[in-house]
């Protein structure tokens, strides 16, 4: 992969009502269609969890060279029931290494 941000997750994120998900964004020049992964992880070793990708429409009508700035929502129940317990306490987003990313940066949302 790319560009990517890892991030600690809080104290029984699983549980907590007021928690909503990650917000991740990433500033690029537009080259290709870039690609996030989201990993969860209990240690040193991730576990991809879910891949996403921006608007085809929103990426087509930018010009080649133009920057543009994305924000992805990920809701925290789309994470597997599998993963949701005190053991996993990382979170890893990794932009597509074809991309030309600036930056990248991921926050947590809450209610």
């Amino acid at each position: 992969m790319g560009c990517e941000v890892t991030i600690e997750l809080p104290k029984k994120w699983y549980e907590d009502d007021n928690f909503l998900g990650f917000a991740l964004f990433f500033h690029f020049v537009h080259v290709p269609l870039p690609c996030c992964e989201f990993s969860i992880s209990q240690g040193d070793q991730f576990i991809l969890v879910s891949a996403v990708w921006p608007d085809l429409n929103f990426i087509n009508n930018c010009k080649d060279g133009l920057e543009a700035l994305v924000v992805f929502f990920f809701p925290q129940i789309v994470i597997p029931n599998e993963y949701r317990s005190k053991r996993w306490k990382y979170l890893k987003a990794c932009i597509e290494r074809n991309s030309r990313v600036k930056s990248v940066g991921m926050h947590l949302l809450y209610a």
